[in-house]
Parts: structure tokens; sequence; C-alpha cells
């Protein structure tokens, strides 16, 4: 994780940080990135950089981060325009990613991470740090969920319902960010999924 001077940073300085390390990410695969244009880019010293991140896992930290708040956003508004509904909201998620992703370099920035993450997947949680993301977007979730219209009938329900659509939300991100081509596919695929969840698997 990013030290805690950086968690100090002004806001302007840490998002000057986090945009020139989302244009290096996306310029190469995490294993080439250049500190020397970082902070070029960022206009710091080595030595403020290095006060900030002790290796390269804490950049890949940061950015999934940033895309963890990302999505904890796009859960709070779309459950205020859709009035909670939990299948809505997750694909309206989804919608925002892929419009995200659209913009500047941000598709091959997360390309390359998702990418890193994927090839390093046996790698202990504590590296890739998103663990922390994935609990507050559940969380704020739970929050923002109408439970009117679900089934609940024990009490870990509705974390599980999460859990679940959390996993199917990943998944579809993934597949997305390696083939932006099938876009398309992907999303017909994670609507039928959610839609096989509204209704029940079994008659």
């Amino acid at each position: 994780m990013p030290t805690k001077t950086f968690d100090n940073l002004p806001q302007e300085k840490k998002a000057r940080l986090i945009g020139a390390i989302r244009q290096e990410l996306a310029r190469v695969p995490v294993e080439e990135i250049s500190i020397n244009k970082i902070i070029a880019r960022a206009d710091i010293s080595r030595g403020s950089y290095y006060q900030y991140f002790s290796g390269k896992e804490d950049l890949i930290s940061l950015v999934m981060q940033d895309f963890g708040e990302m999505l904890q956003i796009a859960v709070v508004e779309s459950a205020q325009k859709r009035e909670g509904d939990i299948i809505l909201i997750a694909a309206d998620v989804l919608h925002t990613v892929i419009n995200f992703t659209r913009q500047n370099d941000n598709l091959a920035c997360y390309r390359n991470v998702f990418s890193f993450i994927k090839i390093h997947s046996k790698w202990p949680q504590q590296v890739i740090h998103f663990t922390p993301c994935l609990q507050e977007l559940k969380a704020r979730t739970q929050l923002a969920v109408n439970t009117d219209n679900l089934r609940l009938e024990k009490p870990r329900d509705l974390s599980d319902m999460l859990e679940i659509l959390t996993f199917l939300l990943l998944r579809a991100i993934a597949e997305y960010m390696m083939d932006t081509t099938q876009v398309e596919v992907v999303k017909e695929s994670f609507y039928n999924k959610l839609e096989i969840l509204k209704r029940g698997m079994q008659r």
C-alpha cells in the first residue's frame, strides 16, 4: 500500500501523481514501467517518490483503490436512480466501467493492471490490496440496496447475494478489459446471468 506520507498529501498532488501513474501503466506493461517517467510527469523528486511508494506493487494498489472508489460512487448514484434495485445497480455499474475505460488512457492502463493481476493471481492478497476496496464496495452497496423486493431468509443472505454479484461483475469487467471488441457479448452474458439470479434457478 502507499505510505501514510502519500495519504497526507494535498488532493491536487495526489491527483497529479495518480494521473502520472495511470499514464505510465497505459504506456507499457507493469513489469516495464519507468519510475523516471512517473516522477517527471508528476513533477516530484525521486526521493519523494520513495517516501510515497516502496515498490511497483504499491502503484497497482493505488490505481486499484482509485478504481474501487469509482465503483463505489457508481453504486451510490445508481441506487438513487434505481430506487435501490440490486439487479439494476449491478447492470449500471458495468455500464459505468465501460464508459470510464473509454476516457483518456484508462482502458490501456487497467488492461495492463488486470493482466498483471491475472498473471500473478497466486500472489498473497496483501500484495494486490484490492480486498479492502471490495469490502468497502460491499458495505456501501448493503446500505444502498432496497431489500423490500429481495427474498431474504437468513441473516447473511444479502451479504452472500452481494458477494455473488461482485464476483460476476468483476469477471465481466476483466473479460471486457481483455478483449473490448467483445463488449456486446460480455454485456449480454452479464445481463443474462443477472436475469437468471433475478428469477431463480429452480422451478
